[in-house]
């Protein structure tokens, strides 16, 4: 697993196996003191073209109180450091170690 980006108390990560499917996508946490409970999917790409979107939402409490202020927030930062959120992707799936996670906010 890696710690990918993360925007207030949300934590985006990608796991080894994802390398694998069709398209690349991110999977979003909500972190409270030291627990994490998943969002949603997000989709970051289509046919290799930035397309930013939630993929499906989980069934979790934080999932069902994610706000839609929320959800267009990080979908437009992620947007906005797509380069750099497919670079670290990159990254991962080659066997590098990640130093920094990018923050979305900035």
């Amino acid at each position: 697993m890696a710690e990918v980006a993360f925007w207030e108390v949300f934590v985006l990560l990608s796991f080894p196996q994802d390398k694998n499917e069709s398209r690349r996508h991110l999977h979003l946490y909500h972190v409270n003191k030291n627990q994490a409970s998943f969002v949603a999917k997000i989709w970051i790409e289509k046919n290799g073209e930035k397309d930013v979107s939630i993929a499906y939402y989980g069934k979790t409490k934080a999932a069902k109180n994610f706000s839609t202020d929320d959800e267009k927030a990080i979908l437009n930062a992620i947007s906005e450091k797509w380069d750099d959120v497919n670079a670290k992707l990159d990254d991962f799936f080659e066997g590098k170690k990640l130093v920094r996670v990018i923050d979305l906010k900035k």
